[in-house]
């Protein structure tokens, strides 16, 4: 590579612009990556997602249907999620962080409510323990807590799943013949999410 690199941009064959780049003057970002976990679950053929993101925490898939919860702001703050027998779909509402839905091979739609830390795993991270060995390998507990807000079952047809973008109340379930808009506030005249 050359210290000069000319950039010239053409349009219907004519030079409209022409520029000489000092390539020693820009600034080369080089991002820096860290794993988070080691995902060893073999591959799905299904049109769902085996992994979700908000701007707290991430979220994949594992056997026998659970799903493990990480925290965007210290991986070291985790939950893990049952509900399933295997997870098909899941998403993260874009009005609020913290509202996961999954979507089950059996047929089982739930929407989570993720927490924070609990004050146990905050005073263990204070104290500048990693939460493994705070806690015994037979009795690891969970740092992050959940809740299931709204469950549904019966759409084992059902393939997607996926927040509407007008309403943080609302969820769109997809299959291969038809698109469902689920209210989770009121179905059958009963409010059920509040």
């Amino acid at each position: 590579m050359t210290e000069k690199d000319s950039l010239e941009v053409k349009i219907s064959g004519k030079a409209v612009l022409s520029k000489v780049l000092d390539l020693e003057e820009c600034d080369v970002v080089t991002p820096s990556v860290s794993n988070i976990t080691f995902y060893k679950s073999k591959p799905s053929r299904s049109r769902g997602r085996g992994v979700a993101v908000s701007s707290k925490f991430i979220c994949y898939g594992l056997k026998k249907g659970k799903i493990r919860i990480i925290s965007q702001v210290c991986a070291q703050f985790r939950g893990l999620v049952s509900g399933h027998e295997n997870v098909k779909d899941m998403v993260f509402s874009p009005h609020s962080s913290n509202l996961l839905a999954s979507l089950g091979t059996e047929g089982n739609l739930c929407v989570w409510r993720i927490g924070g830390a609990t004050s146990e795993a905050i005073r263990a991270f204070q104290r500048g323990e990693h939460l493994d060995d705070a806690t015994s390998s037979s009795k690891k507990k969970d740092s992050l807590t959940h809740e299931l807000v709204f469950e549904m079952k019966g759409l084992s047809h059902v393939d997607r799943v996926d927040f509407s973008s007008k309403s943080p109340f609302e969820l769109l379930l997809t299959s291969k013949k038809e698109l469902i808009l689920l209210d989770m506030v009121c179905v059958d005249g009963r409010v059920l999410f509040s």
